[in-house]
């Protein structure tokens, strides 16, 4: 039972940390698409005397790939980071939900999520039909999910008597970008207190 506690434990921090990973990739997207349109090429204005001309500099079609293939990469590893977390925190609830230390909300959070994905995404291909209500209901269950996540946070902090931990679900489960992200790497902070105290008790 130890043991399984422990995996538990470990898998939650795992997808926590992806969860912090991802929005921190995610911001240098701007970042490399503008730099691709820079490196594409600028207009120039040169004033000379009784002359004003303008001229187009590039820094050539290479750099400007290598930009949007730094664009494509960081897209593919955050998905991939995403994936991970997702998985990683199903498998973590779960497995403190069958060791009776709660959780279990926090596992059909993660479920609520990936509906609630899933529908954004069908509701941007079908955006030419309505599919902006689709989305706005997909955000809806997104956001529902993750107050759930953050309720499962919750639930694991109090059966281990972990203020962090507890704090860092209160967090993630309100809806604003800042507090969950905040959130998030508190309870990154509170499983590693716990991981460590499990992992003293286990046998070796």
């Amino acid at each position: 039972m130890m043991s399984q506690e422990l995996e538990g434990i470990r898998r939650l921090r795992s997808g926590t940390l992806y969860m912090i990973i991802v929005p921190l990739l995610l911001t240098l997207l701007p970042a490399a698409v503008a730099l691709g349109f820079g490196l594409a090429g600028y207009p120039r204005t040169i004033v000379g005397p009784g002359m004003v001309h303008v001229r187009y500099v590039s820094y050539g079609g290479a750099a400007a790939l290598g930009a949007l293939m730094a664009v494509v990469a960081l897209g593919v590893v955050s998905l991939v980071l995403m994936v991970m977390s997702f998985v990683n925190l199903r498998e973590g609830f779960s497995m403190l939900a069958l060791a009776g230390r709660g959780g279990l909300t926090g596992s059909a959070g993660v479920i609520v999520v990936l509906v609630g994905i899933l529908i954004v995404i069908v509701g941007a291909l079908l955006s030419l039909i309505g599919g902006l209500l689709l989305i706005m209901v997909g955000l809806v269950i997104i956001v529902v999910g993750y107050i759930f996540i953050g309720v499962g946070f919750f639930e694991v902090g109090s059966s281990y008597n972990n203020g962090i931990l507890e704090a860092g679900g209160i967090l993630v489960a309100i809806p604003l970008l800042i507090t969950s992200f905040i959130g998030l790497i508190l309870c990154y902070i509170g499983l590693g207190e716990v991981e460590s105290k499990l992992s003293a008790r286990s046998p070796v």
